[in-house]
């Protein structure tokens, strides 16, 4: 199996896309932990799953809390291998719609999650000279979308933060990469689902071992 005895840690494991996603690397041997405020929904998965599985309630504009997943995966795993950042809200707004409260609470939950997550799990990824990190977002991170005002601009800010980690820590062996989805994925097909968890799967491989600040556009 690829993923056999790696530990990846997902957030938002019980959105739709972040379920799909875990029970297919459980498929393939990994050891997983879950995030998210959905404890019902978080439980329900990890007893899909199984024993190989674990479920840390989290509320990711908290730094403390990303810490405390990032900490559970070392005190039940011993390490973490693979990091996917998967969490996002995307309400629908234009610039001049956008009010300081949702403009926030967008960053807030879409780029500043991602940056609590990935200041530190890259320290336990620099110690043991490997380790993969996948920022999920949409093509509105390139190509913008007026209707999605502040969900595509904390897409692109997401774009260029993966671009930066992953210039200065390939030297210890840690790669940064992005899937981008098209927004309507969201309604996806299987085919769909299976090209993303295939990039997944790639950029957590020996296969890449030399690809950082990649994008694999999954359409």
């Amino acid at each position: 199996m690829e993923m056999e005895g790696k530990v990846a840690i997902i957030t938002d494991g019980t959105c739709e896309i972040g379920r799909d996603i875990a029970i297919f690397l459980a498929k393939h041997s990994a050891k997983l932990v879950l995030s998210g405020k959905n404890v019902e929904g978080g439980l329900k998965i990890v007893s899909e799953i199984g024993s190989q599985a674990v479920f840390v309630p989290a509320d990711i504009t908290k730094e403390i809390d990303c810490q405390k997943v990032i900490q559970t995966a070392i005190n039940k795993y011993g390490t973490v291998d693979l990091l996917i950042n998967n969490l996002a809200i995307y309400p629908k707004s234009d610039i001049l719609d956008t009010t300081e409260d949702l403009w926030d609470e967008v960053m807030s939950v879409n780029l500043r999650g991602a940056f609590f997550y990935c200041k530190h799990v890259l320290p336990v990824m620099q110690k043991q000279k490997r380790g993969s990190i996948i920022n999920i977002c949409s093509q509105y991170a390139c190509d913008g979308d007026p209707n999605y005002f502040a969900y595509s601009v904390s897409n692109g800010a997401l774009l260029t933060m993966t671009k930066t980690i992953a210039g200065v820590y390939a030297q210890d062996g840690v790669r940064v990469n992005w899937i981008s989805l098209e927004y309507e994925i969201m309604s996806r097909t299987r085919k769909q689902i299976e090209s993303v968890v295939n990039a997944i799967l790639y950029l957590t491989s020996d296969k890449s071992s030399q690809v950082t600040g990649t994008e694999i556009r999954c359409l």
